[in-house]
């Protein structure tokens, strides 16, 4: 499983479009003193990213060694799961790191809360885009950012007390709890199908 972590952080970063994407869009939510943004949003870009050396894989020049090397094909759904999340959580805390030491005392309230349900709404789309990639493919691309989108958008509403509309049906101390379950369930559910089309692969 190392090797396949290795592999795919070499992919990433040969990503270097992606990646200048990445940090202009880091540098001018940062200008525009818009830092609740970058917490947002740039986990779920990464989780974007790393996701897609799914696509490279199961691509039929790759795919003819990459599955004959010495890993189960649990092994390879598990290490994608590792990855997207892993790079999802430490990015987050990476950001909120960096919002605590620019942000002033009032703006950081709710900070640990927004970075716990980032780290959740992460999972969450994590837990769609596996299994997806897995089954579509090149298909998945724009049923995925259409997702990703939906979710930035359900983030920013349940994050924000004063404009969301999503928080008097659902009282705030519920959210995290809900949404951790949530996570959960469809992480579990998941992984299995994940496993499962991985079995059915023809590869």
């Amino acid at each position: 499983m190392k090797g396949l972590l290795m592999k795919d952080l070499l992919w990433a970063k040969q990503q270097k479009k992606l990646l200048l994407i990445l940090g202009i869009l880091v540098v001018m939510y940062a200008v525009m003193d818009m830092l609740d943004m970058i917490l947002g949003f740039i986990p779920l870009f990464l989780s974007l990213i790393f996701s897609k050396t799914i696509l490279f894989d199961l691509d039929d020049r790759s795919s003819r060694f990459l599955f004959t090397l010495p890993f189960t094909r649990k092994q390879y759904v598990s290490e994608k799961y590792l990855l997207c999340i892993g790079v999802n959580t430490l990015s987050v805390l990476v950001v909120w790191a960096a919002c605590f030491l620019l942000m002033n005392p009032a703006e950081k309230a709710d900070l640990n809360t927004s970075a716990l349900l980032v780290i959740l709404t992460g999972i969450i789309l994590i837990s769609i885009l596996i299994p997806a990639m897995v089954k579509y493919k090149q298909k998945s691309q724009f049923m995925l950012m259409a997702a990703a989108l939906g979710l930035v958008l359900i983030y920013l509403f349940l994050a924000d007390p004063e404009n969301g509309i999503m928080l008097p049906v659902l009282p705030e101390q519920w959210l995290l709890p809900l949404t951790a379950l949530l996570a959960l369930v469809l992480f579990a559910g998941s992984f299995w199908l994940s496993c499962h089309l991985m079995k059915k692969e023809e590869l």
